[in-house]
């Protein structure tokens, strides 16, 4: 990576910077990367991790990946961190993490064959993610607890994507617009006085789709369309939501 590309607006800074083969960001408590979000490109076996705490704010603009990169962000105590667009061609690890009130957002999420991509908040934390694309055998997980806050905008899947969505102590988990192509599956999980939406399912050929609401949980899912092999499955579903529903 140059080095060169890096603005640092506090004179305070810890961190470190490593490249050739591993490359490793660390930033406590304030820095801003790459300004005015020109790119941060990795080509492979590359690991980046971003880590904010105290009140820091970390900002990155674009990032590409190509193949077997580990992009890890963690906010936590009141940090912000914030990447722009994330494309990742294939065996890309994606993982999102906030708590303690921190504040984590990823602008887009573009992902190639077998990338795994975790958010997850806690501890009054705030994760967001925007539109994630996912075309053939990525795993998207969503984690919200302890009372924090995840939102993902829009969920495309192509084909053998997996989907999974838990909300739990209190937590409260969100997602828009999911379609899914062909032989996806999509999990929703409420329990513990928390609650868990999703806006809308669009379901192709194929495709699996669970809610689960259980301890004072709440789980909701608006209009299901299901199309081929999907009419047994879907009346399924919406018992299980007017369950969830009443409890």
């Amino acid at each position: 990576m140059d080095t060169n590309r890096f603005k640092v607006r506090n004179y305070k800074l810890k961190g470190e910077i490593k490249n050739k083969k591993k490359q490793k960001l660390k930033f406590d408590p304030s820095v801003i990367i790459n300004d005015n979000e020109r790119a941060v490109t990795t080509i492979g076996i590359n690991n980046i991790n971003i880590v904010v705490t105290d009140g820091g704010k970390s900002r990155i603009g674009n990032v590409t990946a190509d193949k077997k990169n580990n992009i890890t962000l963690l906010a936590k105590q009141h940090g912000e961190a914030q990447i722009g667009n994330v494309t990742a061609n294939a065996d890309n690890t994606i993982k999102q993490t906030v708590k303690e009130s921190g504040h984590s957002t990823i602008k887009h999420v573009t992902a190639g064959k077998g990338n795994d991509i975790t958010a997850t908040a806690e501890k009054h934390g705030n994760a967001e993610m925007g539109e994630v694309t996912a075309g053939e055998k990525n795993t998207l997980k969503q984690t919200a607890k302890e009372s924090g806050h995840s939102t993902i905008k829009h969920v495309r899947a192509g084909k053998e994507n997996d989907i999974k969505t838990t909300a739990e102590k209190h937590g409260n988990a969100e997602m828009g617009e999911v379609t899914a192509g062909e032989k996806n599956r999509l999990k929703q999980t409420a329990k513990e006085s928390s609650h868990s939406i999703i806006k809308e399912v669009i379901a192709g050929k194929d495709n699996d789709i669970k809610t689960t609401a259980e301890k004072h949980g709440n789980a909701e899912i608006g209009e299901v369309t299901a199309g081929e092999k999907r009419i047994r499955l879907n009346r399924r579903l919406k018992r299980a939501v007017i369950q969830s529903l009443r409890m």
